[in-house]
């Protein structure tokens, strides 16, 4: 929570390993949209402003969530399924979300952001590679909000570039894997 009537700022910290991502807004239609909107948080202000307790009084606020340490492995999940208030009826969204098979989580980083540590925090100084990763696996589900079947697609990590589709009981090899041809329901682990 970032104060913006007053100088004072409030957080909590977690731990995670997944980030889950909305991924069909007017912004975010891609991954790297996603991340980004994820980040962007929302202005508190009029009737929800936000009540800052050192100045006792409610004061316009930027909420957001920003992340502050990256694990060593990331899972993305893509929020897929929606409510219909129409239909009264949970649907699948089918729409093509790209994502690369690397990425870079620089932008998405509180050092990286613009925002300032605390008086009595150091300034963050990470390694080149801190920020990179490489695909690893995908989960896709195929069929409709209700019902469906997931497999996953996962890159070999001793031989690397051999990708294998795992469906249930039978593994199979991927001869030129194309992301491309799996946009239908992906959830990729980075």
């Amino acid at each position: 929570m970032l104060c913006k009537g007053c100088p004072h700022r409030y957080e909590r910290f977690e731990h995670f390993f997944t980030l889950q991502l909305a991924v069909f807004s007017n912004r975010a239609n891609s991954v790297l949209g996603a991340l980004q909107e994820f980040v962007a948080g929302e202005l508190l202000e009029g009737d929800n402003q936000y009540f800052c307790s050192e100045c006792n009084k409610k004061v316009d606020t930027v909420k957001r969530t920003v992340l502050a340490d990256l694990p060593d492995t990331i899972i993305l999940g893509l929020k897929r399924f929606d409510f219909n208030y129409d239909t009264m009826q949970r649907v699948k969204l089918n729409v093509e979300v790209p994502f690369s098979h690397d990425l870079d989580m620089s932008p998405f980083c509180r050092e990286n952001l613009g925002e300032t540590p605390a008086d009595s925090e150091p300034a963050i100084i990470r390694e080149p590679g801190y920020y990179q990763y490489s695909l690893a696996g995908i989960v896709v589900h195929y069929g409709m909000a209700d019902s469906g079947h997931y497999f996953s697609i996962i890159r070999d990590p001793v031989q690397t570039g051999l990708w294998h589709k795992f469906n249930d009981d039978e593994v199979t090899p991927i001869q030129n894997f194309d992301l491309k041809q799996f946009y239908g329901g992906l959830t990729g682990k980075f």
